[in-house]
C-alpha cells in the first residue's frame, strides 16, 4: 500500500503544474480511477453558500450524477463532512437508505460505497466518494492511505481555490476601479463642458478642482493652480477675499454680481460669481465650490449700447445743426456770387475768394455731419441666430424682471447658420427687445421665434416691409432665416407704420434712430426687415436673413 501511495504522489506532483481547480480535481479523480479500478466522485464545499458541488468524477455515467442528489448518499456525505470520520455502505442493494435505488446501482455496476472527508489544515472542505462493484467493506489500509491522500489533495485544492478567488477578486477590483475611473472621467467631462467657470477648494482654501472654462477664462493651467490658495491664484485680496471667505464661516450660498478675477498676465476681468459650501454625508463642511461667468462681453455690449446712444444723440444734433446751417449758408453763397459780379477790383475779388473757400470748407463739414451715422465696415462670419439671441438675453434680464415680462423662446433647431456680423446683429436684436419692453410697461409676453422660409408664399401677410418687399424686386432665390420678435404692447397705428423706419421718428421718448440704424444693418446683410401691427394688439417685427452668402 505504501508503494501505491508513493506512485500516486509522484503522479499528482506532475499534475501540480495545472493551476485550475476543476482541471486539477479531474486529474486527481482520473488517477484514482486508473490506480484503484474504482468509480467515484469528488465534491467540495467552497462557495459562500456552503453547498456541496461535484468538481470531478470517474467511471460514473451522467445519469448517475443526476440521480445521485436524490438518493441516500448525500445524507452520508453531509454527516462525513461534519463529523470528520469516514462512512461506508458494504451493500448498496440491501442497505435501507439505498436499496430503493438498486436498479440504478446495477446499471452503474457498483455495489459498495465509501465516503471520506477531504480535510485541510483549515478545516474540512468536501468529500471523496468511492464505489466498487463487489459487496463488502473497504480495507483499513486503503482507507488509511486514502485519508492521507485526500488531506494532501484537499490542501492543494484549497490553495488553488484561494488563488482562483484571489484572481477573481483582483479582476473584480480592477473592474470596479475601471468603472470608478470611467465615472470620474465622465464627471470631469460634465464639469469641463458646463459653459461656466467652476472651481472647488478644500476647507483650507486650497484649489482641488478647476474646469476648462475657468482655465481659459483665467489663462492659467490647472496643473499650476491645483494645491494653491485660490485667493492667491485669482487675486482675491482685501475686501473681496473677506466677502468670499464668508461662505466658509456662514455655510451659506453667496452671490457676487461683479468681482474682479486676476489673470496670469496681471490683467483682471469682471466676473459674476456664486459660492456654496461642500458638505459630506455627516453635514460637515469639507470645501467650497464657486461658479463664475465672464462679464467682459456684457461690459463690452453695455459700452456699445452707451456708445450707440451717444452717437444717436450726436447724430440727431449733427443732422439738425447741418440742416439749420446749410440753407442760410446757401443763401449767403448766392448773395456773395452776385456781389462778386459787381465788385471788380482785385482786392475785393481776393477777399471774396477767401470767403468762398471758407464756405466750401463749411459745406465739407456739413457733408461730414450728414455722413456721421453712416454704417461701418462689417465682419461677416457663420453664426447661429439662437446663440446670438442668447447672448443678448443676458442684457435684458433686469428690464424683463422690472417690467414683469415673460420671455418666450421658440427656436427651430433645424434653422441653419447664417453669415452675419455678430456685433451689429446683436445691436439689431437688442434694439428690438428693448423697444418691445418699453411697449409693455404693465408687463406681458415677449416672444422670439426663428423659422426657415424657403418660399415667398410662406411669408406672413399684412407685413409692412422696409423698402422692398421680399420677392417683389428680385427673385426669392434662397432660403431665408426668419426672426420674429413679438410684444403685447399697445401696437402701432397703421398710419404710422410707413414712418417707423425713418430716422428720428419715435413713438416713445427715444430719439428715433434705433429702427433706422437696424434697418440699414439688415440691408447690409442683404436681408429684409418688416413690421406687422394692429393698434391695441401689440407688434411683431420680422427679420429675414439669407442662408447663402450674397454680399462678398
Amino acid at each position: 500500500m505504501a508503494q501505491f501511495l508513493e506512485n500516486l504522489y509522484d503522479k499528482l506532483i506532475v499534475g501540480l503544474k495545472e493551476r485550475d481547480l476543476m482541471v486539477f480535481s479531474q486529474q486527481f479523480a482520473t488517477l484514482l480511477g486508473e490506480v484503484l479500478s474504482y468509480k467515484g466522485a469528488i465534491k467540495l464545499k467552497l462557495n459562500a453558500q456552503g453547498e456541496m458541488v461535484k468538481v470531478a468524477s470517474f467511471g460514473l455515467s451522467s445519469d448517475y450524477d443526476v440521480w445521485n442528489a436524490k438518493i441516500g448518499e448525500e445524507r452520508i456525505n453531509e454527516k462525513v463532512v461534519i463529523s470528520g470520520g469516514y462512512d461506508e455502505i458494504a451493500d448498496l442493494y440491501t442497505h435501507p437508505l439505498t436499496s430503493p435505488f438498486k436498479e440504478i446501482y446495477q446499471r452503474e455496476g457498483i455495489r459498495a460505497f465509501l465516503a471520506l472527508p477531504i480535510t485541510t489544515p483549515w478545516g474540512r472542505i468536501g468529500v471523496l466518494n468511492l464505489y466498487k462493484k463487489e459487496a463488502g467493506s473497504f480495507s483499513n489500509d486503503l482507507i488509511d492511505c486514502l485519508q492521507k491522500l485526500t488531506e494532501y489533495f484537499g490542501t492543494i485544492a484549497y490553495l488553488l481555490w484561494e488563488c482562483q478567488e484571489e484572481k477573481e477578486r483582483k479582476e473584480l477590483l480592477k473592474q470596479r476601479c475601471d468603472e470608478l475611473q470611467n465615472l470620474r472621467n465622465f464627471y470631469e467631462l460634465i464639469i469641463d463642458n458646463i459653459p461656466i467657470g467652476v472651481v472647488a477648494t478644500n476647507k483650507k482654501g486650497y484649489v482641488v478642482l478647476m474646469n476648462q472654462v475657468l482655465e481659459k477664462m483665467s489663462k492659467q493651467k490647472r496643473q499650476h493652480v491645483l494645491g494653491r490658495k485660490w485667493y492667491e491664484v485669482f487675486g482675491f485680496y482685501g475686501e473681496t477675499r473677506k466677502k468670499l471667505e464668508k461662505t466658509y464661516w456662514t455655510g451659506k450660498t453667496n452671490y457676487f454680481p461683479e468681482i474682479h478675477l486676476g489673470l496670469v498676465d496681471g490683467e483682471v476681468i469682471p466676473v459674476e460669481m456664486k459660492t456654496a459650501v461642500i458638505k459630506n454625508e455627516t453635514e460637515d463642511v469639507v470645501g467650497v465650490v464657486a461658479i463664475c461667468s465672464d462679464l467682459s462681453e456684457k461690459k463690452k455690449l453695455e459700452k456699445e449700447i452707451e456708445r450707440i446712444e451717444k452717437l444717436s444723440v450726436l447724430g440727431q444734433i449733427a443732422t439738425g445743426v447741418a440742416h439749420e446751417i446749410r440753407n442760410p449758408l446757401a443763401g449767403i453763397s448766392g448773395a456773395l456770387q452776385r456781389l462778386k459780379r459787381t465788385l471788380t477790383d482785385s482786392q475785393s475779388q481776393y477777399i471774396l475768394e477767401k470767403v468762398f473757400d471758407e464756405i466750401d470748407r463749411l459745406n465739407g463739414v456739413l457733408e461730414n455731419l450728414f455722413s456721421f451715422s453712416s454704417s461701418q465696415q462689417l465682419s461677416f462670419n457663420e453664426h447661429k441666430i439662437e446663440d446670438i439671441c442668447r447672448d443678448v438675453f443676458l442684457f435684458i434680464q433686469k428690464p424683463l424682471l422690472s417690467h414683469k415680462i415673460t420671455l418666450i423662446k421658440k427656436f427651430d433647431r433645424d434653422v441653419p447658420v447664417v453669415y452675419v456680423d455678430k456685433a451689429s446683429m446683436k445691436q439689431v436684436l437688442l434694439n428690438l427687445f428693448l423697444n418691445a419692453i418699453k411697449a409693455m410697461p404693465e408687463g406681458g409676453k415677449l416672444t422670439i421665434e426663428t423659422t426657415l422660409i424657403e418660399d415667398v408664399n410662406e411669408l406672413p401677410k399684412g407685413v409692412f416691409w422696409h423698402k422692398d418687399q421680399p420677392g417683389s424686386s428680385e427673385k426669392f432665390d434662397a432660403p431665408y432665416v426668419c426672426i420674429a420678435v413679438k410684444d403685447e404692447g399697445k401696437g402701432i397705428p397703421s398710419s404710422e407704420l410707413p414712418k417707423i423706419f425713418e430716422p428720428f421718428y419715435s413713438t416713445s421718448d427715444g430719439i428715433g434712430l434705433g429702427l433706422y440704424i437696424s434697418s440699414r444693418i439688415i440691408e447690409q446683410h442683404r436681408g429684409f426687415m418688416g413690421v406687422e401691427s394692429e393698434y391695441g394688439k401689440g407688434a411683431r417685427f420680422y427679420i429675414l436673413l439669407p442662408t447663402e452668402v450674397k454680399f462678398i
